[in-house]
């Protein structure tokens, strides 16, 4: 099938071409591969907005468990553990 693109933005072409150069692929090749790929863009998203919400709950979790530990240390059930990381210059210490 052949397609005609009309009324296209000079910049915006002038740009596809650019990139089109970059990739070291014809225009016509990289119009049918965003074709092809169009159809996945929405389950890339919904994969990324699943990741997102794992993340999101295990940072929740996790700062929920360094609550506990820290109330526990409070209360003397558990003793403080000091802490240094190579890159993070934060120690825990005992409130």
């Amino acid at each position: 099938m052949d397609i005609k693109i009309k009324n296209v933005n000079k910049e915006e072409w002038d740009r596809f071409e650019v990139f089109c150069k970059k990739s070291n692929r014809s225009r016509s090749e990289m119009l049918k591969e965003f074709i092809r790929d169009a159809g996945k863009f929405e389950a890339v998203l919904e994969t990324e907005l699943r990741m997102k919400a794992i993340i999101d709950d295990v940072i929740a979790h996790l700062d929920l468990n360094t609550q506990a530990y820290l109330l526990n240390v409070k209360k003397g059930i558990l003793p403080m553990i000091d802490t240094e990381e190579e890159n993070s210059h934060e120690v825990f210490n005992q409130p």
